[in-house]
């Protein structure tokens, strides 16, 4: 009796599943493809189960498990996800291409090449996010998951520039970016009294194309916001070891010009 309670107990652990990989766009069979039965201990993605896959298969999934997820051997496709509740009896696993984006960064008024940081950041649901340095020459060449995608780039002494590039599986496309200089704001806190030593200022991007958290000391009530993105906005926060951090001001749609403002001392640092 007990090991028919037993057989029954793992049969119902176990759901059985036929799988097939194809390529989303061709529908043809994509093969080998690396298949991981993922579940969660200690607030970490585990492996409870892993196999490589060379054809349509039948294989017993635990049902306590979270995602099944499926890696092509050819570099050339993103990973596909599979909620263990979502799979079918038959389940059609459909592999995506990545897409390629490549270009030049340079200065908007020299137009030579600068070495900056490019992000890209794809997925409806699931947000991939992807870096890379450009190189000497400029240039940078990054895959990444089709669909509409929100390019960023940066670099010290220049404003940061946010593109937005629909791509479709396997698209190759060309996208060169200008950076215009950095904006600089100095602000001025008014009154005779002075910010305690040590206070500080935070802009914190609230609208892009900011998306880079800028910070300032404060020394003789003057202090020097560099590098902010033209057409950006942020929220001006002050902190000391008298005030908490306190919003004072915010910078809407940021002009390319150097600014200069004036503040008053937040309250709980006149006390």
């Amino acid at each position: 009796m007990w090991p028919l309670r037993i057989a029954l107990a793992v049969f119902e652990l176990l759901q059985p599943v036929r799988f097939s990989v194809i390529d989303a766009a061709s529908m043809a069979p994509e093969y080998p493809v690396g298949m991981a039965v993922l579940g969660v201990s200690g607030g970490h993605e585990v492996v409870l189960q892993g196999r490589q896959l060379s054809g349509d298969e039948t294989i017993a999934i635990l049902r306590t498990a979270k995602i099944v997820r499926f890696t092509a051997a050819t570099p050339d496709y993103a990973t596909a996800g599979i909620p263990v509740n979502a799979l079918l009896p038959e389940t059609m696993v459909r592999l995506v291409r990545f897409a390629e984006l490549s270009g030049i960064v340079r200065d908007e008024v020299s137009k030579l090449p600068i070495r900056a940081r490019v992000q890209v950041i794809s997925g409806d649901r699931l947000l991939k996010i992807r870096n890379i340095m450009a190189g000497d020459d400029g240039q940078f060449r990054i895959k990444c998951e089709p669909g509409n995608v929100q390019v960023s780039v940066w670099a010290p002494s220049y404003s940061q520039v946010l593109k937005r590039v629909a791509l479709s599986p396997g698209e190759m496309a060309d996208l060169d970016i200008s950076l215009p200089s950095g904006v600089t704001l100095r602000g001025t806190f008014t009154g005779l009294r002075p910010a305690s030593i040590g206070a500080s200022i935070e802009a914190r991007p609230s609208a892009p194309p900011a998306m880079i958290v800028v910070h300032s000391s404060v020394r003789n009530n003057q202090f020097d916001l560099k590098d902010l993105s033209v057409g950006g906005s942020y929220t001006l926060r002050f902190s000391s070891s008298k005030c908490p951090p306190t919003v004072i001001g915010n910078l809407k749609q940021i002009a390319a010009a150097n600014q200069v403002a004036t503040f008053d001392l937040p309250a709980c640092e006149l006390r």
